[in-house]
């Protein structure tokens, strides 16, 4: 009988080991799956230069590591070193909104930002560390904070609550969550400073703009100008605001490739020679080198490139004819001959400028054959309106 007991206890031994060995051999395939999941976000989150899609990368990805249902990313405002939510996902509250501004003082963040370390709350309620602290609305019941650290420098925090299973968070996903958040602080941070750099490249660039302008006394101004007719036309034409933007800042750079031509040549008021009516027709191609480094700017290239282009097929660079020709390019072309039209520019109507009402004359005469006919007539609109 005593021979049976010890056969039974060995038993259960062997079945309780067996019983713990599976389940540390499912942790542990857990685990390695974990990890081989992190290592393959890594891959991508390196992969994006875009902010707005790698903020709400990173949040999905968490939230299918902690199984919460709701997520922000908040970043520090660079000039007004200000918290600003740059992303959320799961959370239905009208009063969280992104670029929403977040007080550092007296708040969770706050502490966070200080200590620069993370938080992990478990019940916000019996919660001591933060009874005196003002809890922001989405602060409710179990939640954490991580600080997004890069080199020491505190850039952003993330935030996540309302677990799905209505459970605590644990210490094991937060040290997920910190793997998670060392990869992505890095990656925020290179978009960060070569969004700055790419920035300082423009500022240099439309400061160059501005000289070409400045060159000459006819053509001071000009590009702004350009810019604010072809703005005028877009919101008429009904355009969106990204387009709006992207047309203005394509005008304001449309003549930076004269920075590649001659004062000689710029300035000249009689006929131009066959070899410097060639040289001025570069400067859509100088202005494309010029930018083309410029990864944010890709989208305006093509129309500072082409605002050259005749509707007929006859301009420059590239010959293009009708709707091949982007429509930005066929704005500015407009906006562009108007104020060149306006101004007195040498070799431009025998050096006389002309009034709105001759040069919108000129321009009703190029239809369709340099111009975009429904272009013409938008802006035709906006000069009765006396909208210029």
């Amino acid at each position: 009988m005593k021979a049976i007991d010890n056969l039974f206890k060995i038993a259960n031994t062997i079945n309780n080991t067996a019983k713990a060995f599976e389940d540390h051999t499912h942790n542990l395939k857990k685990k390695i799956e974990e990890l081989a999941f992190l290592n393959k976000i890594e891959r991508v989150i390196f992969l994006t230069s875009d902010l707005t899609l790698l903020s709400n990368l990173v949040l999905h990805i968490a939230l299918r590591i902690l199984k919460a249902k709701s997520g922000l990313l908040i970043l520090i405002n660079s000039d007004s070193h200000e918290l600003q939510i740059n992303s959320i996902i799961g959370y239905d509250s009208e009063e969280i909104k992104v670029k929403k501004t977040i007080s550092t003082k007296n708040t969770i963040p706050g502490w966070v930002i200080k200590k620069k370390e993370p938080v992990l709350v478990y019940n916000i309620d019996t919660d001591i560390r933060f009874q005196n602290i003002e809890r922001l609305e989405y602060e409710k019941g179990s939640f954490v904070y991580i600080p997004l650290i890069v080199k020491n420098e505190i850039i952003g925090l993330l935030w996540f609550g309302n677990k799905i299973s209505n459970n605590v968070f644990s210490v094991n996903e937060l040290i997920s969550l910190n793997v998670l958040s060392n990869e992505a602080a890095s990656a925020i941070k290179h978009i960060q400073l070569y969004t700055e750099s790419e920035k300082s490249y423009l500022s240099i660039i439309q400061g160059l703009a501005l000289a070409i302008d400045a060159r000459d006394p006819h053509t001071h101004g000009h590009s702004t100008q350009v810019a604010h007719f072809a703005k005028l036309i877009s919101i008429e034409l009904g355009l969106s605001q990204n387009k709006i933007d992207d047309i203005y800042n394509a005008s304001l750079l449309h003549d930076l490739g004269k920075v590649g031509i001659s004062d000689e040549i710029l300035k000249k008021k009689a006929n131009l020679s066959e070899e410097e009516d060639r040289l001025i027709k570069m400067h859509p191609v100088i202005a494309k080198q010029i930018l083309s480094p410029i990864k944010s700017l890709e989208d305006i290239i093509p129309y500072i490139y082409h605002h050259h282009e005749w509707y007929n097929g006859t301009g420059y660079p590239d010959g293009l004819s009708g709707e091949k020709i982007p429509l930005g390019a066929r704005i500015i072309a407009v906006a562009d001959s108007f104020s060149a039209m306006i101004s007195r520019r040498p070799r431009f109507h025998h050096n006389k400028t002309l009034s709105s009402k001759e040069a919108l004359m000129e321009l009703k005469k190029g239809k369709s054959m340099q111009f975009d006919p429904k272009i013409v007539k938008t802006f035709e609109q906006i000069v009765k309106e006396d909208k210029i």
